[in-house]
Order: C-alpha cells, then sequence, then structure tokens
C-alpha cells in the first residue's frame, strides 16, 4: 500500500505493509517536520516560485496536509532556451549520447506524435526521413504497437501512483494519452517533424560522454569539458 507524507516544501511516497503505515507515517512525518524547521529561516534561493496545485487522481494514497499537493516552479523571466552541444571527456571504451529536444507538454495532443531514440549520426537524416513523410502506415502501425507495449505494461505495485505522485498525472490523463496515440496518423507526424525537428524549429541540446573525439575537437559549436 502506498502512502504520501506531505512536509512543505518536502514529499516522501513511501511503500510499507498495511499494518505498519500509521507507524511509517509517524516516523516520516517527523523526519520532516525536523527538516522543515530547520530551513524555516533560510532565505530562498530561487525569488520566482510559482506555486500550482497538482490535481488530485484515483489511489490508495493519503496526504497528512490536505487532498492537494502543491507543487512549487521555479522560474526564470529572463530565460531564453538556446542550443548546447556538450562534450564531457570520459575514459570511458564507448561514448555515450543524449539529444534533448524541447517539444509539447504530456497533455498535449503533439505529444503523441513523437517518440525518437537516434544517435547523433543519424538524428539529422531521421529527422529529415519523417519531414519527407517516406513511411509507410504499416510502419506507424509497427510504431504505434511499440508505444503501446511501453503504454499497456503492467504496473509494479510499487510504482502504482508514482505517475501522479511525480509529475501530477492523473489516470484521466493517461487515458487522453492513450486515445492521443492512438488516432496519431501520416500527417501529424510530418506536421510535428517539421514544427519540432525542423532546423530552428525547437531549441535542444546534445551531450556526449566518452574519450576524445576529433569530430568535436574540429568543431568550435562544442564546448568540450
Amino acid at each position: 500500500m502506498g502512502l504520501c507524507v506531505c512536509g512543505s516544501p518536502n514529499r516522501c511516497a513511501v511503500n510499507a505493509a498495511p499494518g505498519q503505515l500509521s507507524q511509517v507515517q509517524q516516523v516520516v512525518g517527523d523526519f520532516l517536520a525536523g527538516l522543515e524547521q530547520r530551513t524555516t529561516e533560510r532565505k530562498p534561493a530561487h525569488p520566482h516560485v510559482v506555486e500550482k496545485p497538482v490535481p488530485n487522481g484515483p489511489g490508495d494514497s493519503a496526504c497528512l496536509s490536505g487532498s492537494h499537493i502543491i507543487r512549487k516552479l521555479i522560474t526564470d523571466p529572463t530565460f531564453k532556451p538556446c542550443p548546447v552541444k556538450t562534450h564531457l571527456l570520459l575514459p570511458f571504451p564507448v561514448s555515450y549520447v543524449g539529444d534533448c529536444v524541447r517539444t509539447a507538454p504530456y497533455t498535449h495532443p503533439d505529444h503523441a506524435r513523437y517518440e525518437g531514440s537516434e544517435t547523433l549520426q543519424t538524428f539529422a537524416k531521421a529527422a529529415s526521413w519523417a519531414q519527407s513523410g517516406q513511411f509507410s502506415q504499416q510502419d506507424i502501425d509497427e510504431a504505434k504497437l511499440a508505444v503501446f507495449s511501453t503504454v499497456d505494461a503492467p504496473v509494479a505495485p510499487s510504482d502504482k501512483g508514482l505517475d501522479h505522485f511525480l509529475y501530477g498525472l492523473t489516470d484521466e490523463m493517461g487515458q487522453a494519452q492513450r486515445e492521443q496515440l492512438f488516432a496519431v496518423h501520416r500527417g501529424a507526424l510530418i506536421d510535428v517533424a517539421h514544427r519540432y525537428l525542423g532546423v530552428g524549429g525547437s531549441a535542444h541540446g546534445l551531450a556526449l560522454l566518452g574519450p576524445e573525439n576529433a569530430r568535436t575537437a574540429s568543431d568550435p559549436s562544442w564546448v568540450i569539458q
């Protein structure tokens, strides 16, 4: 059984047997109260903080501070996203790469139309391929099956409710996302490929972890650390 213990600004999700919930609740609650007492006098490190309530969702969780969970989001009015490429030199036998693309939020229909996990060598070609629409209906159906195998995968008892606790995602949001995935069609895929994967369409960041690389070393757009 899950238990949500809230102590501003901290929250904890705990899994325990039903007979131990009251004891766990007391111990974790006392721990959070101690942390809150020690941090009361501190000045906020981030002056721009927006508080937003997390939508309520079904489940067995209980919250000590009430039925509503408040998320504190740090904002910076002067922040503007810009492309960054960073190579972290590490003594690995192989390189590990990551490409972060700014796309649509979870509840937006466009979120259901974007998925990618290409390496740096193939990402540009894959983006061009998606924009050109050189894929068949069979490709779309197979991609949907691959996505749904994850979306509909069984949830471990210890993980139930975590999406709501960590990200504020309710079961209703998940069902809406599932329906949007099912409704994805060729035209929508081409549209989001142009909007989010095209040059200048969305800020993105590249990260490379691994040994020295002649390509990044000779490219001034890469930051070597």
